[in-house]
């Protein structure tokens, strides 16, 4: 029984399924996480439960300062030769086109405003913010006029905390995408970048 085995498998057989085993074994991860991002179809660089309700601008610098309006802006940053157009709107399909304003957004020269934008889909715009350190400078040109900022931290909080888009004391902006790029598991937390104003147009 024994030898009739041998023959049916030869050597050089068995040692072949060996590698094609070995090899599958290897690709596993990638195409575990492959398969998990096609499940889950987009990343959440964006809470897709936000009511369009006017910010709560307690907290602003200026609670005079004009109204945030739906309008575009401009996103310039240059450590990371980031350049690109900001839309209004946060839900998958204005995501889609390209990075857009958060509704709860502060006007820039009251308080804070938030930007989100996907890291891994839709073009990738938010790609490096990951490789942002303190002091980088982000631009914002937004009602022609023209912020900058000066980045204060990156981390790293979970998927649904959202306090990162509250009002702040000061005026700041906020970027939001997804983290890790590809999550092994499948479960994104949110990479935060917050950034302090230092000048405008209208100083």
């Amino acid at each position: 029984m024994n030898n009739r085995f041998k023959r049916i498998i030869k050597p050089r057989t068995m040692g072949t399924i060996l590698l094609i085993i070995g090899v599958l074994i290897l690709l596993f991860p990638f195409v575990n996480n492959y398969l998990t991002r096609i499940s889950q179809k987009t990343p959440p660089a964006a809470p897709q439960i936000i009511n369009d309700e006017k910010p709560d601008t307690s907290l602003s610098l200026d609670p005079a300062a004009p109204e945030f309006l739906p309008q575009p802006g401009h996103l310039y940053i240059p450590s990371i030769n980031l350049d690109l157009d900001v839309g209004y709107g946060v839900n998958e399909a204005d995501l889609k086109k390209g990075p857009g304003f958060y509704s709860q957004s502060a006007h820039p020269s009251a308080g804070n405003v938030c930007i989100a934008g996907h890291r891994n889909a839709y073009g990738n715009p938010f790609m490096d913010l990951d490789k942002l350190k303190s002091g980088d400078q982000i631009e914002l040109t937004y009602d022609e006029k023209k912020y900058t900022y000066e980045v204060e931290k990156i981390f790293v909080v979970d998927e649904y905390d959202w306090s990162v888009i509250d009002p702040t004391p000061y005026p700041a902006i906020t970027l939001t995408t997804c983290h890790p790029l590809f999550p092994v598991d499948g479960k994104y937390d949110r990479l935060i970048v917050r950034a302090k104003q230092i000048s405008s147009d209208e100083n």
